[in-house]
């Protein structure tokens, strides 16, 4: 399995007690579905995300905070859902024999969230903190699907 590279972040000040960071430079996840060309997905530098939006008493109970070996499911959900699957063009594109071009492709929340579990899976998060974040974003994820 290859190791994936998580992306660099910097903490900013935010409005209140709740973590906010932004994106250093362009990070970019790469990934294959059978029958489907290569894909990747662009989140742009100077983008801003709050990382895994765990509610704080969570955080002791189950051990998740917004930043960790998550950061990067953390952070490719968060840009799938600002745009509420309308991503801007660069962000999601598809490989054709000449080149990256934008797939045109319309995420739905389901589509966002099992996106975030594969690369969970590819941080190296274990089984039992995967299936928890997931349920998280399928149960409370609604709330923050922009339109």
């Amino acid at each position: 399995m290859k190791v994936l590279e998580q992306p660099l972040l910097v903490p900013i000040r935010a409005p209140g007690d709740d973590p906010l960071y932004r994106v250093v430079q362009p990070w970019r996840y790469h990934w294959d579905v059978p029958g489907w060309p290569p894909q990747r997905l662009t989140v742009p530098r100077d983008f801003e995300v709050d990382g895994a939006s765990v509610p704080r008493f969570l955080w002791t109970l189950t051990g998740i905070t917004p930043d960790g070996l998550h950061r990067a499911a953390a952070l490719a959900h968060d840009s799938l859902y600002r745009y509420a699957g309308h991503l801007p063009a660069g962000a999601h594109q598809i490989r054709l024999p000449d080149g990256w071009v934008d797939s045109g492709h319309l995420w739905t929340r389901e589509e966002a969230d099992r996106l975030f579990a594969r690369i969970l899976r590819e941080c190296g998060v274990g089984r039992t903190r995967r299936r928890l974040m997931y349920l998280g974003v399928r149960l409370g994820g609604w709330r923050s699907w922009r339109r």
